[in-house]
């Protein structure tokens, strides 16, 4: 398709089938196939581009053309940003376009984690923008963009709030995941020491036994007999 260079492989293709699977089933955004492994998703107004690859899935979304002058603010602002991100972060491409793009990989990639993606990169932008655009270009109004296309009370949509939920959650599973990982790694460890501990042949010595505890005599030389009126039967 003109815009894509290359061709699919069979992999990205196979790939591609799964994803759009997941995409279909995210409430609230519009899905364009522009080729078989390229997907174009939109929402309010914005739309970024899935690309289905062999290992990963990439994702990204345009948002402004970078400033040729007084460009350290906006550095600073994209770099604030990145830092509370969760999904994605901010990149440059071809040494003038600011991107918000995000790489998931494809081998345990689940909807939830696909849609979390999607989301959050909707939501930075869509509540950032202005500041971006500003900063992007000094001539720029509030004005020049219509509140219509999303920019104001994106917050407040029913959609961003379960996204956004749901990111949360993927990073509280992550962490309490990790935890778990490092606890079941303690017990194993601990176990592994106890096992060989009590593999360890512990030394205990051999029981000693004297003649002197042996009560049992035979042809005793014990002159008492003599005297008769014993009671062993010698008589």
């Amino acid at each position: 398709m003109a815009g894509f260079e290359g061709t699919p492989s069979s992999l990205e293709l196979e790939n591609a089938i799964k994803v759009k699977n997941m995409l279909v089933d995210i409430k609230g955004i519009q899905i364009e196939e522009l080729r078989g492994d390229i997907f174009k998703v939109s929402f309010k107004g914005f739309s970024l581009i899935v690309d289905v690859e062999e290992t990963i899935v990439a994702i990204m979304m345009d948002v402004c053309n970078l400033p040729e002058e007084e460009i350290l603010d906006l550095y600073k602002l994209l770099l604030s940003l990145n830092s509370e991100s969760v999904h994605g972060k901010f990149s440059i491409v071809a040494g003038s376009k600011i991107v918000m793009q995000d790489n998931l990989e494809i081998e345990n990639l689940d909807m939830n984690e696909l849609e979390s993606a999607i989301s959050w990169i909707f939501a930075i932008v869509t509540k950032n923008i202005k500041k971006i655009l500003k900063l992007s270009d000094p001539s720029f109004e509030d004005s020049d963009l219509d509140d219509d296309e999303g920019f104001e009370g994106f917050e407040d949509d029913v959609f961003f709030l379960e996204e956004m939920d749901v990111a949360a959650g993927i990073v509280i599973d992550m962490i309490d995941n990790h935890a778990q990982e490092v606890f079941e790694n303690q017990v194993d460890e601990e176990a592994v020491a106890v096992e060989e501990e009590v593999k360890q042949p512990s030394y205990s010595p051999e029981p000693s036994y004297s003649q002197e505890s042996d009560t049992t005599s035979y042809g005793s030389s014990d002159n008492s007999c003599d005297s008769g009126g014993c009671d062993c039967g010698c008589d």
